[in-house]
């Protein structure tokens, strides 16, 4: 008795192949379509103004 049936060889190598296919696509469709921002050198402006109505409000020295 053989573990290896054909219809589930055939049934495996259809679904690795689909699998492989599919990664392909998206993989094609994200290096052409799909791109990163442009580099803002690491500089976030951030301006925060305190609340008046903050509890906590302690002037910075």
């Amino acid at each position: 008795m053989s573990h290896f049936n054909k219809k589930s060889l055939i049934f495996y190598a259809g679904a690795i192949g689909s699998v492989v296919s599919l990664f392909s696509v998206v993989t094609a469709y994200g290096e052409a379509k799909l791109k990163p921002p442009k580099s803002i050198t690491g500089s976030y402006q951030l301006q925060i103004s305190p609340q008046p109505d903050c509890p906590n409000l302690r002037p910075s020295i």
